[in-house]
């Protein structure tokens, strides 16, 4: 299996859980970091994921919303 071939097996996870192309009409593009392997660029719009998700009974809702995350603080801090 080639690069190209990999790297789409892994991106379809991502479009299912509601992940975007950021280039939509980019296509795949070689990263430097990446020993210029081509990649989709992905992003997931956090801000309305928990609506889609709902509505299609994503079932990591669960996970990502109703979990305690000991290891993760977002709490942003009061400054007096």
């Amino acid at each position: 299996m080639d690069d190209c071939h990999r790297v789409g097996a892994v991106d379809r996870d991502y479009v299912r859980i509601q992940f975007e192309d950021v280039y939509p009409d980019s296509g795949y593009i070689p990263l430097k970091h990446d020993g210029g392997i081509p990649h989709r660029v992905l992003a997931l719009k956090v801000d309305s994921v928990f609506a889609k998700w709902t509505e299609v009974n994503q079932s990591l809702t669960g996970f990502f919303y109703h979990t305690e995350h000991d290891d993760i603080n977002v709490a942003i801090p009061m400054f007096a």
